[in-house]
């Protein structure tokens, strides 16, 4: 976890300090639809492993104020449509709920739909030649419905597209639409794993026992949401 984190950092200092875009060695118009980023061989930054377990066993209360903090919450599902630009990545999402922060989203201008950024993308982070997809989780599928945590820092300034930056790292996203749905654990060392093989799991984790301890914690992130009186969703965790 604690890569995938100063990846993201990277990212917003690079754009921030920078101002302008870091190009990556990706084109622009390679991917606009999350079927673009199919069948191309892509290798995976990161799998999630023994730090995520021990951060999740030694700090279960790291996402206690995840429903506080965000400035908005929503239940959306994806379009398919995806924007990458540089070092930053999207996804366009059709809301379904709006469980927080709706004043927000009227004074920002948005309509049914809008983008979720962050730094799950496709890089060429070693400029070798090699593309990688940032792991941790896959995209969001257009075939389900998400909880999605929202910070309120947009790019509509900088990028032809309209959103925010997503909130709450892995648990910034959850799946809420398939009771007890869960992602198996890879089958293959993490420096053989193809993109191809996990493209549609919620959680990328190395073993079973990563898993146990990330479906737990999304369980008790649905559970602080369902306290706040925002959303019950049931028991979707498994």
């Amino acid at each position: 976890m604690k890569r995938w984190i100063l990846v993201q950092l990277a990212v917003v200092v690079i754009v921030a300090a920078a101002g302008q875009l870091w190009k990556a060695t990706v084109p622009d118009d390679t991917f606009r639809t999350q079927e673009d980023t199919l069948n191309k061989g892509f290798d995976v930054e990161y799998v999630m492993g023994a730090d995520d377990y021990n951060s999740l066993v030694n700090y279960p209360e790291q996402n206690d104020t995840l429903v506080n903090d965000a400035a908005v919450i929503i239940v959306g599902k994806p379009t398919g449509n995806i924007f990458q630009e540089g070092a930053i990545f999207g996804q366009e999402i059709v809301i379904e709920e709006i469980l927080k922060g709706s004043d927000n989203l009227r004074a920002a201008g948005f309509g049914e739909t809008l983008y979720v950024f962050g730094a799950d993308g496709f890089y060429d982070v070693y400029e070798d030649g090699n593309i990688r997809y940032m792991g941790g989780f896959g995209l969001m599928q257009k075939s389900s419905s998400y909880l999605i945590f929202l910070e309120d820092v947009g790019y509509d300034l900088l990028f032809p597209v309209k959103g925010y930056w997503l909130f709450g790292g892995f648990y910034g996203r959850l799946r809420v639409d398939e009771p007890g749905a869960k992602s198996p654990p890879v089958t293959v060392p993490a420096e053989e794993l193809s993109y191809d093989d996990v493209w549609d799991y919620e959680y990328i984790a190395e073993s079973q026992k990563v898993l146990d301890e990330v479906y737990r914690m999304k369980e008790h992130v649905l559970e602080l949401v369902r306290n706040a009186g925002l959303r019950d969703f049931g028991e979707l965790a498994g």
